[in-house]
């Protein structure tokens, strides 16, 4: 299969779980309904957003002192066809805003190992969309939530996690939110997704060209091309 054997490991400092810091009561606007049709290109209507919680990376990095976890597995490398072929949606955009961290129920994070970690903390970011390649939802604004973050003195950090920092224009491969957990304020859970694969779904985006993890450059075209071959104009499942 895909996934992999995942290493988990705690370091051995009891914890007291800090509470929940919950994020500002700002939201984006109302985005445009979805609708229904071809999955090519598609731009999107932009509003401004609202939100604006003051954090810059996902990036966490332990302190003395904290509690923290880090989770680490053997990942399978993607090809571009991979991507194209098995992602929900495709998508063109910045970050906007980052939401404080959260914990969440500790569950089997893949079927294959079965391993529960005892706690998990995630992490949402928005992304401003500029540029839908693949898939029907036409909103402005999406939710990405990536594992990792800080939560009172508990840290976790997952291996081959995407990290984000505000600003930076990306292009991503997404997943549909699977899990039952909670949208961010403001998004429902059609707009609430997961990076495909975790790094291998987020490229950078410069230039109007994707640039993979080795620097090498794709362009928008080349990608619209691949779409083309692996969905053709049909809907979604």
């Amino acid at each position: 299969g895909d996934v992999y054997k995942r290493q988990v490991y705690i370091n051995s400092m009891p914890y007291k779980a800090a509470p929940l810091t919950p994020p500002e009561p700002n939201k984006p606007l109302q985005s445009e309904p979805a609708q229904s049709g071809s999955l090519g290109s598609t731009e999107t209507h932009k509003e401004p957003y609202l939100g604006n919680h003051g954090i810059t990376t996902t990036k966490v990095e332990p302190k003395p002192g904290e509690s923290s976890m880090s989770v680490s597995a053997l990942m399978i490398r993607l090809t571009l066809d991979d991507l194209v072929e098995e992602s929900d949606a495709v998508v063109i955009g910045k970050v906007v805003d980052i939401f404080p961290s959260r914990k969440v129920d500790g569950k089997p994070m893949d079927v294959t190992t079965e391993v529960v970690e005892p706690w998990n903390i995630i992490t949402d970011v928005v992304i401003e969309v500029e540029r839908y390649l693949y898939g029907k939802l036409q909103s402005s604004y999406i939710a990405v939530m990536v594992r990792g973050g800080r939560v009172g003195d508990m840290v976790m950090w997952v291996e081959d996690e995407p990290v984000f920092n505000l600003g930076e224009e990306v292009a991503l491969f997404l997943d549909r939110m699977r899990d039952d957990i909670t949208p961010p304020e403001g998004f429902d859970r059609a707009e609430y997704f997961r990076v495909f694969r975790g790094i291998q779904g987020k490229l950078g985006y410069r230039d109007g060209q994707m640039i993979t993890l080795e620097g090498n450059a794709i362009t928008i075209s080349e990608i619209e091309k691949k779409i083309a071959e692996v969905h053709g104009d049909d809907g979604e499942d």
